[in-house]
């Protein structure tokens, strides 16, 4: 059988050049990598640009030369078609009409684009002539694979060999000037390589077909060649001041460029390579951008840190899959702050308490399985597997802030036009491998700006800092941040062939669900804090002392409010009272509003129940009697006992009928379980007896504890007789999602024993507040929180699940334990989660006097 050889289209190089690299400034960067990887200690790009528009006006002597240069055959100029003759007082001029032919136009445009140079010089290790031929003209050539490391160390910025080609995309003709280094060569020799991209256009033409000049120069001076190609002084002094570093090196000069560029262009461009390497990162090489025409707007490109930030958290994701998180609080100004705030119960519990304050930072010790708790066990722990170390640094700055917020919260001091220019420059939260940047995560204007999806979060829980239930979401343009991945340990992010960002495999995925994951410990922390102020200030601000007397105001004699003896002053002070009054109010509103959208999705399923509270108990009614109407008909037809005897139980319809009448008696306990768990009454405030309450919820669960082989012990420590006023549908929520949690609990894999659930009530005295509290400890003797969860408080935020069904995906709510603390904190109580030896224990506190 013959073969056919596949052939290489010389389109392949423009679509893998300038139909492949996004922009301009892309492509110079993939540039600047190169020589980066060429193991050079300096960059320098250099624009030569004569013109940054077409010009609108032309002097004869330069109309003349450009009307020669596009003369054609038939003796026509579009230069002459295109501008005008003006004749003036002192001089004669040529101008370019507000209406022109869109044709001359686009050959304008093409002609003076062309009269610009863009030259990029490095002084790395250059190129022999077996280089060019055997990599630099190679397309994808594979040995930044194999060979990925550079003789100084570094890791190589790319890989797929198709970097070089990003020259078509800035101009049409590239000029190489490379000189390899001292010891791969016996005397100074240097290689001029040239081609012309237009030259890969033409139907049929195949990539073997196309080639470039090439000449090889005997004594060559690589630093006199640069300084010859750019007679500019600050490029001079910069190669005599290192000569050392350009003894050998690579120089392109790219000519007749395709784009603009202006001040404006250029000042973009500047601001894309501030960034190209990580914050305050020193990695020993420096880029110097420079312009012709705008001689002293630019220079060496500076790494700068970021400074002013109101929290900074830096991550570090560690090979065995822990996680350290350094978290620096610096939005607050300490010494404004009033100390009785760190009285409160939450603000005695570290990282939240006075210490923790006055050091400015704390640590977190934690897993990727912590973090997302639905990744152990599941299919995707082999995701988890192939995700490397790395290190995520995240910043997080308010652009704004009133003069009544900054006394409320204690802000330290900000320019808001100095981190307005600054998240101009620095904002996104950006990517780095090996300590290069992978665009276009986290760049200003591109759609990958917000590739972590920041905002849609955000629209989804759009909570205040403040609201209750934790529902706080940053908002991207608040942020910045970097994350620094290496090759080496993450093999898994490969580039897309456009260089624009990873090829978006499952890894990928995780990592950003990882991100996520690290920004919900600073959105956590935040809330906490801001909420524990802004109930501080609440409590302490006059606004209360203005609600109470609004209050007494309101239930004054009507008759009072005609009272003629009052002045004006007393109507005006009663008038800011009643405003005073009315914000708190409003605040404290908001806030159960915030809560009432959070668990409105778990209302509706009482509605639901409720609306079909009748059908339900029609149902009920008729599974009590419906296994016995059937059995009457049977044993009309059949003889019970004789089949008894004959069949075996699987065959025998009377012994399925006392199946079917077990599985009733299941589903009508739930029904009625459903039913009483939404009667009206249980929305009424009581007195409840809590020994009584106790045992009707032992009885109520006692089928469910049978079918499941749960043991409920319930102990009273005291001969009083315990009663408490409260919603009944409150205490049962609590004690109904504890008994749940252990359910699953004991239904997780691995775990095996008795099961057994204990609850145990008394009252505890507080001498120190002088305070009396019903106290209750739950506790089971199950497989306990999951190890992953470092900090068992973690298990309050809503949302929060470890729960996973049998594909090891999570579900349920992660609203039970959130319920179970909202409630406790609505009578002011106390909760305490213990971390005994064996399963799950809490301890719940709340004032006996309610």
């Amino acid at each position: 059988m013959a073969k056919k050889p596949f052939k290489v289209s010389a389109r392949t190089a423009r679509l893998i050049g300038r139909e492949n690299v996004a922009n301009a400034d892309g492509a110079i960067i993939e540039l600047v990598k190169n020589c980066y990887d060429a193991d050079s200690k300096i960059c320098i790009i250099y624009f030569d640009i004569r013109y940054e528009e077409i010009p609108k006006e032309l002097t004869p002597t330069i109309f003349r030369k450009y009307y020669k240069e596009t003369l054609n055959e038939d003796n026509i100029s579009f230069i002459d078609l295109a501008y005008e003759k003006v004749d003036k007082k002192d001089n004669t001029t040529y101008i370019l009409p507000k209406k022109i032919d869109e044709n001359i136009l686009v050959e304008l445009e093409y002609f003076f684009k062309s009269k610009n140079r863009l030259y990029i010089i490095d002084g790395g290790e250059g190129m022999t002539e077996q280089v060019i031929d055997d990599h630099w003209m190679t397309i994808g050539t594979n040995n930044k694979l194999e060979d990925f490391i550079t003789t100084s160390g570094r890791i190589k910025a790319g890989a797929k060999g198709i970097g070089r080609f990003a020259l078509d995309r800035l101009g049409s003709i590239c000029q190489m000037v490379t000189s390899p280094e001292i010891d791969l060569k016996p005397t100074f020799i240097g290689f001029d390589w040239k081609v012309d991209w237009e030259d890969f256009d033409g139907e049929g033409k195949s990539i073997n077909q196309v080639e470039a000049d090439f000449e090889k120069n005997d004594n060559f001076d690589y630093g006199k060649t640069i300084i010859d190609f750019i007679p500019d002084i600050k490029v001079s002094s910069l190669i005599n001041w290192n000569k050392e570093l350009f003894e050998s090196g690579t120089l392109l000069k790219i000519s007749e460029l395709r784009d603009w560029w202006s001040k404006m262009s250029l000042d973009k461009l500047f601001a894309n390579l501030e960034v190209l390497t990580p914050p305050g990162h020193n990695q020993k090489f420096d880029i110097y951008l420079f312009s012709k025409t705008h001689k002293n707007d630019y220079g060496k490109i500076n790494n700068t840190d970021f400074k002013d930030f109101d929290y900074r958290l830096d991550a570090i994701v560690n090979e065995d899959k822990t996680v350290e998180i350094t978290v620096n609080r610096d939005e607050f100004q300490l010494n404004r702050i009033d100390l009785d705030l760190f009285k409160r119960s939450q603000m005695k519990i570290p990282p939240y308490d006075l210490p923790t304050f006055r050091k400015g930072e704390f640590k977190i010790n934690t897993t990727i399985y912590e973090l997302l708790p639905q990744l152990e066990g599941s299919q995707r722990e082999i995701e988890a597997d192939k995700l490397g170390p790395f290190n995520f640094s995240f910043y997080f700055m308010k652009m704004r802030a009133t003069r009544s917020l900054k006394e409320k919260f204690s802000y330290k001091g900000f320019s808001p036009s100095q981190r307005d220019d600054w998240y101009k420059k620095f904002g996104g939260i950006r990517v780095f491998r090996d300590n290069f940047r992978v665009r276009p995560y986290g760049e200003i204007g591109n759609s990958s700006f917000d590739w972590l999806l920041l905002g849609e979060r955000k629209a989804q829980s759009p909570a205040g800092v403040t609201k209750k239930g934790g529902g706080y979401k940053v908002s991207p343009n608040q942020v910045a941040g970097t994350i620094n991945i290496s090759r080496l340990a993450n093999l898994e992010f490969e580039d897309k062939s456009s260089r624009e960002g990873f090829q978006e495999n499952e890894t990928f995925e995780l990592l950003k669900e990882l991100i996520l994951a690290i920004i919900s410990q600073f959105e956590w922390d935040r809330h906490t804090v801001m909420r524990e102020m802004d109930l501080f200030y609440r409590e302490k601000n006059e606004n209360e002392a203005a609600k109470s007397e609004a209050d007494s105001m309101s239930e004054e004699d009507e008759t009072s409010d005609n009272d003629s003896s009052k002045s004006s002053e007393q109507y005006k002070e009663e008038r800011n009272t009643f405003k005073k009054a009315y914000n708190s109010i409003k605040l404290d509103y908001e806030d159960i509003q915030e809560e009432v959208r959070m668990l409105r999705a778990l209302a509706t399923t009482g509605l639901l129940v409720t609306s079909f509270a009748h059908e339900f108990e029609t149902l009920k009614n008729q599974m009590e009697r419906r296994t016995s109407y059937l059995k009457t008909s049977l044993k009309k037809l059949l003889d019970e006992e004789k089949l008894n005897e004959e069949l075996e139980n699987r065959n025998n319809p009377f012994k399925r009928l006392e199946n079917f009448k077990k599985y009733d008696s299941k589903l009508k306990h739930w029904l009625d379980f459903s039913l009483a768990a939404i009667r009206k009454d249980k929305r009424n405030s009581k007195t409840l007896n809590i020994q009584e309450f106790l045992d009707d919820f032992s009885n109520d669960w006692e089928e469910v504890l049978n079918t499941r082989k749960v043991a409920l012990n319930i102990t009273t420590s005291t001969e009083k007789t315990l009663k408490l006023t409260v919603f009944l549908i409150d205490i049962e929520s609590v004690f109904n999602n504890l008994l749940i949690n252990s359910f699953d609990a004991f239904d997780r894999s691995g775990f095996t024993g008795k099961r057994v659930v204990n609850i145990n009530v008394d009252l505890l005295h507080d001498l120190e507040e002088d305070q009396e509290y019903l106290h209750i400890n739950y506790s089971d003797n199950g497989p306990g929180l999951s190890k992953n969860v470092k900090n068992p408080y973690t298990i309050l935020k809503p949302g929060y699940t470890t729960k996973l069904n049998k594909n090891k995906e999570p579900i349920g709510t992660g609203l039970g334990m959130y319920i179970v603390d909202s409630v406790v904190e609505y009578y002011n109580g106390i909760l305490e989660i213990e971390s005994p030896d064996v399963g799950f224990a809490i301890n719940i506190k709340l004032p006996y006097n309610i």
